[in-house]
């Protein structure tokens, strides 16, 4: 039975949550390293490499592989780069030497075109944002697809569906670790694939699209604005509005990431109807304070999460020895009360006082307690109406502070460990990987022209920190030995990135300080140990003193925020130290 598995069979991995991600990961990677194999290795270098290396070990050391490897590695006739060359029915064929088998392609497809394999849909409810709830596997279905190219050649219906689900307003995507792919490129060889996409892309089309992110990322800036006022986002407000704050970042990150990625289209037409919306100042801007929003909001979280336990004790402990104290007090016992003994409303409040001490905070329990203690609060102003209680004023003040102590329980409730996963899924900017290093120039004269936007940086280098999840998951999952290696190679990738955005930084703050040295070498005068009155306006200097006031506030803000970065980690394995 060599090769045959008899508990397992591919339908019921694919029905598998963790099979059906696996399955699809591999067959994805596999289609990735054949492209990028082709794309970084060009096929006559690959050629003489193989060549190289049988005559260096000779036929008995060369492996008994060779000539699979061979196959594999022979020249193709494709030439990388905007003045490449690309052969007829490639790179199909190439991925065609070493096939996997039909059905696997047919049923791992098939899977993709129906289910949410990686179940994005807490992280994106709204119908409108499918096809950013779909993007990782959209990525994986683009590279599958040249496993079973007839679909891509022959299958209308097919393509037509994919395109609907997956393209309908995102034709530009990426791949593995950032790499940019347009599909009105890439597919404008396959029949069935490129009608599909003409079906749904014409310059109207485009426009409108483009008019559309525009004004959900005016959107977006104003709503930032407010939210990172200082002192705007305190705890209370935080546990009232969560939703409404992460539906302001998902789509800070939905218009974020539809403007990064479609600048990179290739098309020409559809090129210079979105590149003359919007200025790359506005992109990074957007980039910084979306950021800063997120970083903000998940400490809150973090600390609300940490702090949960303590405040759902101490808030049913103070509402349970409330409620205990009026049921005393309707006994008509307790020192220094004049009211008539009441059996029932003695019972009633112990009672209670006796429901909420059993009050459950697990999350499998949190929608039942919320409910339970939404019913409290009803019961309450229930009892309000009842002579005995609504003509106490001091009763009705006790029940009105134990009321508010149940509606913080149920915000505290409210609070759970899967918010701050959604709010990483919707925040990942893992596709701009190499979309990023166009933007540096960007970053450098907006850092100059505003040394406020400094204090921002970190949290946009904590953010796009999610890059180094991609080829880490995995491998950690595993324990492999290769993770430390992995996450050196690309943790030193991105502190390059960051050290390309900070370089400006020490430039600017040597430029500033030399005009402050030219201003106190040539420009002040010296004021001597005695002057007239008529003079001190002269010497005053009133002006220059202003310049240098607000050139050492520059220096000052840059200061503060290298300082606000001095100890950031970046990722799994990085202590980032400026």
């Amino acid at each position: 039975m060599n090769g045959y598995y008899i508990q397992h069979s591919l339908d019921n991995i694919l029905s598998e949550i963790g099979g059906k991600q696996l399955l699809c990961e591999c067959l994805y990677l596999y289609g990735v390293m054949l492209l990028f194999l082709e794309e970084k290795i060009p096929g006559y270098i690959r050629e003489k490499l193989i060549i190289a290396i049988y005559r260096c070990n000779g036929e008995s050391g060369s492996g008994e592989n060779i000539e699979g490897i061979c196959k594999l590695c022979r020249n193709t006739g494709y030439i990388s780069g905007p003045d490449g060359k690309k052969p007829k029915n490639h790179p199909e064929n190439f991925f065609q030497r070493f096939p996997p088998h039909p059905e696997l392609v047919r049923l791992i497809i098939g899977r993709l075109q129906t289910d949410d394999i990686y179940l994005m849909a807490n992280s994106y409810s709204n119908p409108d944002h499918r096809s950013i709830r779909l993007t990782n596997q959209a990525s994986i279905l683009y590279v599958i697809l040249y496993f079973s190219s007839d679909i891509l050649h022959k299958n209308k219906a097919t393509m037509r569906e994919i395109v609907d689900k997956y393209f309908n307003d995102n034709w530009v995507i990426t791949i593995y670790m950032g790499h940019v792919i347009d599909l009105t490129s890439e597919w404008s060889n396959y029949s069935a694939a490129k009608l599909a996409l003409d079906n749904i892309l014409n310059s109207a089309s485009i426009k409108q699209m483009n008019e559309k992110n525009y004004n959900l990322i005016q959107k977006s800036l104003l709503s930032l604005k407010n939210y990172l006022k200082e002192g705007f986002l305190q705890q209370d407000y935080l546990l009232d509005h969560l939703h409404e704050i992460l539906d302001c970042i998902r789509e800070c990150n939905i218009s974020l990431r539809w403007r990064l990625l479609h600048n990179k289209c290739k098309n020409d037409n559809y090129r210079k109807i979105i590149l003359n919306v919007i200025n790359p100042v506005v992109i990074v801007t957007l980039l910084l304070n979306t950021s800063q929003l997120e970083y903000i909001l998940k400490g809150m979280l973090q600390q609300l999460l940490s702090e949960k336990d303590f405040a759902w004790t101490d808030g049913k402990l103070n509402a349970t020895e409330k409620l205990y104290e009026i049921s005393e007090y309707f006994t008509g016992e307790v020192a220094l009360t004049k009211v008539k003994r009441d059996d029932n409303l003695v019972r009633w409040f112990a009672g209670l006082s006796l429901q909420v001490k059993g009050l459950n905070l697990d999350e499998d329990h949190a929608t039942a307690t919320g409910r339970k203690i939404q019913g409290i609060i009803v019961a309450l102003e229930d009892v309000e109406q009842f002579e005995a209680v609504d003509n106490n004023n001091q009763i009705k003040s006790y029940l009105h502070e134990i009321k508010e102590i149940f509606r913080i329980l149920i915000r505290t409730v409210n609070i759970k460990s899967e918010v701050i996963t959604i709010l990483e899924n919707i925040s990942d900017v893992s596709y701009a990987w190499r979309i990023m290093i166009d933007y540096i120039p960007i970053f450098h004269n907006l850092i100059h022209e505003n040394p406020s936007s400094v204090v921002l940086l970190r949290a946009t280098f904590l953010k796009t920190a999610s890059i180094l999840d991609i080829p880490l998951v995995r491998i950690i999952a595993i324990d492999s030995p290769d993770a430390v290696s992995v996450a050196e190679y690309y943790s030193a990738e991105l502190v390059n990135f960051v050290r390309l955005v900070l370089e400006i930084i020490p430039i600017s703050v040597f430029k500033i300080l030399a005009k402050i040295v030219e201003i106190q070498k040539d420009q002040m005068k010296v004021i001597p140990l005695r002057l007239e009155a008529k003079d001190l306006k002269e010497y005053a200097q009133l002006d220059q003193r202003f310049e240098l006031s607000k050139l050492t506030h520059q220096v000052s803000v840059f200061t503060e925020g290298i300082l606000v970065m001095q100890k950031t980690l970046l990722g799994r394995s990085l202590l980032f130290t400026v």
